[in-house]
């Protein structure tokens, strides 16, 4: 629940007001699809697209968490579409079809920022509005930066897309969820790091005890 409240005040900050036509590129599990297709109402709609294939994913896969989704009330203003790469020219949208396009927490699955960038710019006629949402990418350990200048416009990132870690992406954050729901681990309240670290071990043996 923490995350879709994280994703609820996103989409309230972005000013997605109901009605409105919603391209989200990079939709994944369908995490921000669903917060997306509730702040539209049944008088909008959300296209969701991935370049993702729909059996990719574990335990649940892209296209059976879609299938999910359609079959809620939320599911009639989705319209999920897998497989589908935006910079491929046989794919286009009428020019100004959306209010809004979104990209969240997708980023990180470029392979560099070149194509990140090319994206951006051919949904930029799509739509009125460009939504953007990312963790933190700015080094925040002071011995961190200048290895960071050095590299450049590499900075770090992986070559190219690794399709089998892509495929527990689902499954790690799920898991980031359960263990978010004890506060402590939530707010990090604990001063010491032995201390923080027992009650992580703590909570995920209950978790996986429950299973």
């Amino acid at each position: 629940m923490s995350q879709t409240r994280y994703r609820a005040a996103l989409v309230s900050g972005w000013n997605i007001p109901a009605g409105a036509s919603v391209l989200e590129v990079g939709c994944g599990q369908g995490d921000m699809t669903a917060v997306l297709a509730e702040a539209v109402g049944p008088q909008g709609r959300v296209v969701a697209v991935d370049i993702a294939d729909p059996s990719y994913g574990a335990p649940v896969t892209l296209g059976q968490s879609a299938k999910h989704l359609k079959a809620t009330p939320l599911g009639s203003r989705i319209d999920s579409r897998f497989g589908l790469d935006v910079l491929d020219e046989t794919v286009t949208f009428p020019d100004g079809g959306f209010d809004h396009v979104v990209l969240a927490h997708c980023s990180w699955y470029f392979a560099s920022l070149d194509p990140l960038r090319e994206t951006l710019a051919r949904v930029r006629r799509w739509a009125r509005n460009l939504c953007f949402a990312e963790w933190d990418l700015a080094p925040r350990p002071t011995d961190q930066i200048g290895h960071r200048l050095r590299r450049g416009r590499r900075g770090g990132r992986p070559p190219r897309l690794d399709t089998e870690i892509y495929k527990q992406r689902n499954t790690v954050e799920r898991c980031i969820d359960h263990l978010k729901q004890w506060r402590g681990l939530a707010i990090r309240c604990d001063k010491l790091a032995f201390a923080y670290q027992a009650a992580l071990h703590l909570a995920s043996i209950l978790i996986w005890a429950r299973r």
